[in-house]
């Protein structure tokens, strides 16, 4: 990689272009290095998220192979977190939400690790000039990413991510963009199965007063026994900070946090649902 700017050296003046055309050029001495791989892809995400994506687009990955087409993940975690930041930023481009849904779905079958990354690249890369459509099409994303994944850490950034996009709707004031609460409903149900960590448990706390806000706003048709609700939620947030002991070490403070959190589950709001 140092050859590619000592050999010679880059003018000044020389354009991104052909700085891009050259390390290409130079691939074949970095094939064999996914680190390497992974730090040109990074180049070329950081220059398609600042509005080189035609340029970008003229100097594919030069080396692509069938592991890539295939996203199989069993390389180095950096490249396998730009390729998925890759696949983000591409669908953006192209505003195709069925292939991130179906992009997402599938590292989450193969990894874990790499399926979270791409759960936090989502809001900060599809942030700008959303229509009502993306957002409700975001939202029903992440809530199924919530109900049908598995791992503790997955879920919690799905939740979060809802969580984001539901507390700016409320803003705006554009409840058609909600999920409907049945949806809700089932989100919240799904949290009562399966490990809690203290990651989903943060994430749990943090999304149930964006939950209520969203039932709140609503009619009392579709939102009945409001005050029964409220109230289950308040008692779960004041459980959740009974701590008596602040100088506890992280460990017990995290368990504590887990009982609290799987306590409020499982008896606290589901009465509060219905």
């Amino acid at each position: 990689m140092c050859e590619i700017f000592t050999d010679g050296g880059l003018p000044g003046s020389a354009s991104l272009e052909s700085l891009l055309q050259r390390v290409s050029q130079k691939a074949a001495n970095f094939k064999a290095c996914p680190d390497i791989q992974a730090a040109y892809l990074e180049i070329l995400n950081l220059l398609a998220r600042h509005g080189s994506r035609e340029l970008v687009g003229a100097y594919p990955l030069p080396y692509e192979d069938s592991s890539t087409k295939t996203l199989s993940f069993r390389s180095s975690a950096l490249l396998d977190m730009q390729r998925v930041i890759k696949l983000v930023t591409d669908s953006s481009a192209t505003n195709d939400l069925i292939g991130l849904r179906s992009h997402l779905f599938m590292v989450l079958c193969q990894d874990v690790n790499t399926a979270c990354r791409m759960l936090e690249a989502i809001p900060s890369i599809w942030a700008s000039d959303l229509s009502q459509n993306d957002r409700v099409e975001l939202c029903r994303l992440y809530a199924d990413v919530c109900i049908q994944a598995s791992a503790p850490d997955v879920r919690g950034q799905a939740l979060s991510n809802l969580s984001a996009l539901m507390d700016g709707v409320l803003e705006r004031k554009e409840l058609a963009e909600l999920p409907a609460a049945d949806v809700l409903e089932r989100v919240w149900k799904s949290l009562q199965e399966g490990e809690i960590n203290p990651a989903l448990s943060y994430s749990i706390i943090g999304a149930s007063g964006t939950f209520m806000a969203a039932l709140s706003a609503r009619s009392a048709q579709d939102t009945p026994n409001l005050d029964q609700r409220v109230r289950s939620w308040g008692i779960m947030i004041a459980d959740s900070l009974d701590i008596d002991n602040v100088s506890i070490t992280w460990h017990r403070t995290a368990t504590i946090r887990l009982t609290q959190t799987r306590r409020a589950l499982t008896r606290d709001m589901p009465q509060a649902w219905h």
